[in-house]
């Protein structure tokens, strides 16, 4: 029975783990000595300060490194080799699809000497050709959004453009009807493109709605590290649309950390509407509530599993919850018959059945009154039909949820009474669980 949950749990931790390929990125370079010689078989280690994460390699005989498949973060760069100093490069922040070039240029010295350099990843990208923009976690919380959605952010990237809504403020015809909520308001262009040949991913999953390619899944705010718009002159692993959103999520480190969030909006601090109409209604009813949390960590067990260094989760939810009432200027059914109405008490043209029938005098005032009983508002006319507008108030209510849970593992990671290694290439967990190997 143990060993049968213990096979559930990795199997849950396996799918819980995202196809990370689209959102890594890569830290590579050259190491020199002070003549600007290669210098062969330096080790170099890379190390993410938050999870004590930790890759090593060597140079190759052109003096070349590389350590492909990281994901985004902070890390620090050593380089070490017989009869040089220590090169130390800090606080190296990594990118959602970015390739670092960090190159080093190792003086004469001893190892036990140590020269550490603090400084990120030059902002010339040499490795590639790709274009894109990346919006940061701190952007992102921090600048005004309403509605809490990421995608407002997409147009602060060069060659977007956004915000040109039609079809009654909805975005892309039939998805409009079909879709609803916020996935049919959204639009934006990529370097000249429909506003529907975009493709969004999460984590490296795919998050596009197959019919009109809007996103399936929005995710909090709170939860994402950063996403980047991707223009052009990506990698064949991309595909399905000219624009790329490429969004990463936050995962859990050594220290637990969380928030808890709560945004209000309330018809008891908004100001009475415009008034249409002769009479100013009152405001109309509204309440609206963002809420929720995140927390992550290492995920540990007391007294069973300590997953520091190892093993991290991140978990989100935020709720919605709007409540209320909006104002609607309506227009009345016309005065039975009447064309076209002259004057208040003069001769007024009407039709019946394709006949022209004079009503006059006070016929047409008794038409007037009978419609100013049913409804107060000026007269109007549409279509050459005298109508009279009114005030309504449809009641609203929207309520939506919003949850995800993502855990991060490091090899070595092993859980208790599994023979078996947790890996972040979920598809060799998967074949292994499926082929027996964990007793």
């Amino acid at each position: 029975m143990r060993t049968r949950l213990m096979r559930i749990f990795v199997a849950a931790v396996a799918l819980a783990l995202p196809g990370f390929g689209q959102t890594v990125g890569e830290i590579t370079g050259l190491v020199t000595d002070a003549s600007g010689g290669v210098v062969v078989g330096a080790t170099v280690t890379v190390t993410n300060p938050q999870t004590n994460f930790r890759r090593m390699a060597t140079t190759n005989e052109a003096g070349n490194y590389s350590f492909p498949a990281l994901q985004p973060g902070v890390y620090n760069v050593r380089v070490e080799a017989s009869g040089f100093r220590t090169e130390v490069r800090t606080s190296v922040e990594l990118q959602v699809q970015q390739a670092a070039r960090i190159d080093f240029q190792l003086n004469v010295g001893s190892v036990a000497e140590t020269v550490e350099v603090t400084g990120g990843a030059p902002l010339l990208n040499s490795e590639n050709a790709s274009l894109g923009t990346v919006i940061d976690g701190q952007r992102i919380v921090d600048l005004p959004l309403n509605g809490r959605n990421f995608l407002a952010l997409v147009s602060e990237s060069p060659n977007v453009s956004a915000g040109f809504n039609t079809n009654g403020g909805t975005s892309t015809g039939a998805a409009s009807t079909r879709l609803g909520g916020d996935r049919a308001n959204q639009s934006f262009s990529v370097s000249g493109s429909r506003r529907e040949y975009n493709n969004y991913s999460i984590d490296g999953v795919t998050n596009t709605e197959p019919n009109y390619n809007a996103y399936l899944f929005l995710p909090s705010i709170d939860a994402i590290q950063e996403f980047k718009v991707q223009t052009g002159i990506y990698s064949a692993e991309f595909g399905r649309g000219i624009g790329q959103v490429n969004v990463s999520t936050k995962s859990g480190t050594n220290e637990y950390h969380g928030t808890v969030f709560e945004f209000l909006r309330n018809s008891a601090l908004d100001a009475r509407p415009f008034g249409f109409t002769k009479v100013v209604p009152q405001k109309s009813p509204f309440k609206q509530n963002q809420f929720g949390f995140t927390v992550g960590g290492p995920l540990s067990i007391p007294k069973v599993y300590n997953g520091s260094n190892r093993l991290f989760f991140m978990s989100n939810y935020e709720g919605f919850r709007a409540r209320g009432k909006i104002m609607v200027i309506g227009l009345d059914e016309p005065i039975p018959e009447a064309a076209v109405a002259h004057h208040r008490y003069g001769r007024v043209e009407a039709h019946r059945n394709g006949s022209p029938v004079n009503v006059a005098g006070a016929d047409a005032h008794q038409h007037r009154m009978r419609v100013a009983d049913r409804v107060g508002g000026r007269v109007g006319v549409v279509g050459h039909l005298p109508v009279r507008r009114r005030v309504v108030l449809v009641t609203i209510r929207r309520h939506q949820l919003v949850a995800e849970a993502r855990v991060d593992g490091q090899a070595g990671a092993h859980l208790p009474g599994v023979g078996d290694e947790i890996s972040l290439v979920r598809g060799a967990l998967l074949r292994d669980i499926l082929a027996g190997r964990f007793p």
